[in-house]
């Protein structure tokens, strides 16, 4: 067959805890605040400095996930910001890519 299966070894399979259901909460409840950033900063600084401000942010705090030897409540707060920071770049494209698009539908 084409592609097979291999067997599952139970030494690999890590359980989910409370506490890692509780950080998938928080991460994801950041896209509220970073979308409320968001719409205040393409007002003050334009749309296109509000992309490059917040992917600068965002690969900031993801270096800083990927380097420094962190405590899982740092390392939170750091995801936190991260996706807050990236969801609010996507949303402030989609909002600038109608205006430079030169084509109709």
């Amino acid at each position: 067959m084409f592609l097979e299966h291999a067997p599952v070894e139970a030494d690999h399979c890590v359980r989910l805890e409370q506490s890692d259901y509780v950080t998938l909460l928080w991460t994801a409840a950041s896209e509220v605040p970073g979308l409320l950033i968001t719409a205040l900063m393409i007002e003050r600084i334009g749309r296109k400095k509000t992309i490059a401000v917040e992917l600068a942010g965002c690969s900031a705090m993801f270096l800083l996930m990927l380097i420094c030897p962190i405590h899982r409540d740092l390392f939170m707060m750091f995801a936190f910001f991260t996706r807050a920071l990236v969801t609010g770049a996507f949303q402030a494209a989609y909002v600038y890519t109608p205006e430079v698009s030169t084509m109709y539908f």
